[in-house]
């Protein structure tokens, strides 16, 4: 990806895109327009995310196309960070802000709780991947692998 794109990419996003909290303390980039042919080249930047399509009614008539894409996560902030020089004032504070809930957020998997291995992956029923196999193996022979306890 060349400087020009990325460029390019943050002025689409300037005027047209927004940074906004998804699901909790993930973060979110989206971009909403009635250019398909714009929203196809900022998805295939920004590593192919999937256009989505909907269409916008005034009463009964129908009024405007409107294709979108979001980017989140992890994924979103690496963006987040390659945008940032290029933005405004106000969304380089929307970015800070953004950046900030997701450094405070919680991994996906936590230290075991259930088992030796503090430092592990935490996986299923608190144990790491290596312990819940064994209990799985163990409540397998007992005739009860597929139940909660």
């Amino acid at each position: 990806m060349t400087t020009t794109e990325i460029v390019w990419l943050a002025g689409l996003l300037e005027g047209e895109g927004s940074f906004h909290p998804a699901n909790g303390n993930s973060i979110n980039i989206s971009l909403g327009m009635t250019d398909k042919d714009v929203i196809k080249k900022a998805a295939v930047l920004l590593g192919n995310a999937k256009v989505y399509t909907r269409e916008v009614k005034k009463g009964a008539k129908l009024y405007k196309t409107c294709h979108q894409i979001h980017v989140a996560g992890n994924y979103a902030a690496g963006w987040m960070m390659t945008l940032y020089p290029y933005m405004g004032t106000r969304r380089k504070e929307r970015i800070r802000e953004m950046l900030s809930l997701w450094k405070s957020r919680k991994p996906r998997y936590s230290e075991c709780v259930n088992c030796e291995h503090k430092s592990s992956p935490h996986y299923g029923l608190g144990m790491c991947k290596a312990c819940y196999q064994r209990d799985w193996y163990q409540r397998n022979k007992a005739g009860v692998a597929g139940r909660w306890r």
